[in-house]
């Protein structure tokens, strides 16, 4: 009969591996090929392999992308939120302020490498004075906050169906959209578009932009609702 293998034993050689491996996150595939134990042994002892990291103090699944780049993204934590495939989404940082989420798959793989705005589009502005130079120039902006007000008070887009700027209709309802910084909050089931802007999309703004920026807001669309509602002079004809 073999002897039992004590816990002690097996934490020191994940910890003698983990340097092989530079200390970084130790996958279970580097293990088998540097480990002197089975790998199922450590599985099977500690109750999973992030449990047995965790207990050899090591870095494990929960925080192995903590501080690491992706592009234009620096991952900040592992929230307890699940995409649609079932996998973790961890919370990122990206360079212009704003804070958005991506599975670890879409980020080793490149396929996140910003929050997404359309000020990364094209050249990507990575020096700050230049950033605020060339990608808010012409847009005014809370000083408080950082928002823009465009982003908020903008025309629909030509392919927008409802007539409401962050309004979609899905299925045989109307969703209702919010995008902060990066996040994006969604409303669902309403009926008309004007139901889920009017019950959705400015209930979503209410929750979700602070109440100074909200209120200049509201005066912004005041104002440009009267100068569309002003009739156009005439022009002269010779």
């Amino acid at each position: 009969m073999s002897k039992r293998i004590s816990d002690e034993l097996l934490i020191s050689d994940l910890q003698r591996v983990s340097k092989l491996n530079n200390e970084h996150y130790t996958p279970i595939k580097f293990y088998i090929l540097h480990g002197n134990f089975n790998h199922k042994t450590v599985v099977t002892r500690f109750g999973g392999w992030t449990n047995a990291l965790k207990k050899a103090g090591l870095v494990h699944y929960d925080d192995s992308l903590i501080g690491r780049k992706f592009g234009l993204l620096t991952v900040v934590k592992r929230t307890d939120d699940k995409d649609s495939g079932g996998y973790y989404l961890w919370e990122c940082k990206c360079e212009c302020g704003r804070t958005t989420h991506a599975n670890q798959t879409d980020l080793k793989r490149s396929m996140r490498t910003s929050c997404g705005s359309a000020i990364h589009q094209g050249q990507v502005m990575r020096d700050p004075e230049r950033w605020k130079k060339e990608v808010y120039s012409g847009y005014e902006i809370d000083k408080k906050t950082g928002l823009r007000y465009p982003d908020f008070n903008k025309k629909p887009l030509k392919n927008n169906t409802s007539g409401y700027t962050g309004v979609i209709k899905k299925g045989n309802k109307w969703t209702a959209e919010l995008n902060v910084k990066g996040v994006k909050y969604r409303s669902y089931g309403f009926n008309t578009a004007k139901d889920a802007y009017y019950n959705g999309r400015l209930k979503l703004e209410k929750e979700h932009l602070p109440k100074e920026f909200r209120k200049n807001l509201e005066e912004k669309r005041k104002v440009n609702k009267h100068k569309k509602s002003r009739p156009q002079p005439r022009e002269r004809l010779n």
